[in-house]
C-alpha cells in the first residue's frame, strides 16, 4: 500500500500492528471457542499504549477488555520463577 501511495510512509507501522492485533484476535477466538471458553471477556497485560490498541480491536470484535495492572506480566513471572525455583 506505501509502495503505491494508498498508505504513507510513517503510517505503515501502526497499520502493520493494527493488522498483526486483528489476526491474533481472530485466531485466538477460533482456538477459544474450539476449546470450550467464553471468548467474550479478556483481561489485557501490556503497556498503556499497546493496552489500548487490544482493546480498540477487541471492543470491534465484540469482546470485553479488562486491562491488568501495569507490571501483572512482571509479577507473574516471578512466581512462575519462585516456584521452579529459579530464585
Amino acid at each position: 500500500m506505501a509502495l503505491y501511495g494508498e498508505l504513507a510512509s510513517e503510517d505503515v507501522a501502526d497499520w502493520l500492528s493494527g493488522l498483526l492485533i486483528g489476526r491474533e484476535i481472530r485466531g485466538a477466538r477460533a482456538w477459544a471457542l474450539r476449546a470450550g471458553i467464553d471468548p467474550s471477556i479478556v483481561r489485557i497485560i501490556g503497556s498503556d499504549a499497546l493496552a489500548e490498541r487490544y482493546d480498540l480491536a477487541l471492543g470491534d470484535a465484540g469482546v470485553l477488555a479488562r486491562r491488568a495492572s501495569h507490571d501483572a506480566a512482571a509479577r507473574g513471572l516471578w512466581r512462575v520463577a519462585q516456584r521452579a525455583k529459579l530464585v
